[in-house]
């Protein structure tokens, strides 16, 4: 192996998430993935959030809707007090976590419920009709957290009725 070779390497090896634990559900394992980052937030806090909302999707399925799902956590630089996620081809769900965002934030947030509900949804090619898996996430994650008990039906309510004017 070349030096080049060498040195990419060791750099790619030192730049990858560490591998997290495996965390396990009502019928399923998530492999969370942490990159290290200085963050407001704790690893523990990290780890409770996906499970919170693995609850709240198990509260809704009765169990978990795949067997085994990464769930990578990754640097928000866009966004210092931002949350973003993305679900892709339910196997790996990406949550990226600005800096600044507080316990507070992470434990409200309605991110990852949804990206997880994606798993529960076959991914239609047809852009006509490709809105049905977007549309059901973003109704069913605050059903779910009602049901899991981490929303009110209030609040529910308060976000959702702007949206039927």
């Amino acid at each position: 192996m070349g030096r080049f070779w060498g040195t990419y390497l060791l750099a790619a090896f030192f730049t990858l998430p560490l591998l997290g634990k495996p965390l396990k559900v009502k019928g399923a394992v998530l492999d969370l993935d942490i990159t290290k980052q200085k963050r407001a937030v704790t690893d523990a806090q990290l780890e409770e959030a996906v499970l919170e909302a693995a609850r709240s999707l198990i509260s809704y399925y009765g169990r978990f809707p795949v067997k085994r799902l990464t769930v990578e956590v990754l640097p928000n630089s866009r966004q210092p007090d931002g949350l973003f996620g993305q679900a892709f081809s339910g196997k790996r769900v990406t949550l990226y976590v600005g800096k600044d965002v507080s316990a507070e934030q992470l434990k409200r947030n309605w991110i990852l419920v949804h990206e997880m509900f994606h798993l529960g949804f076959p991914d239609i090619e047809d852009e006509k009709h490709d809105w049905i898996g977007e549309g059901a996430s973003t109704y069913l994650e605050g059903i779910a957290r009602v049901r899991s008990g981490n929303l009110t039906p209030e609040a529910l309510w308060a976000d959702n009725l702007p949206g039927f004017a």
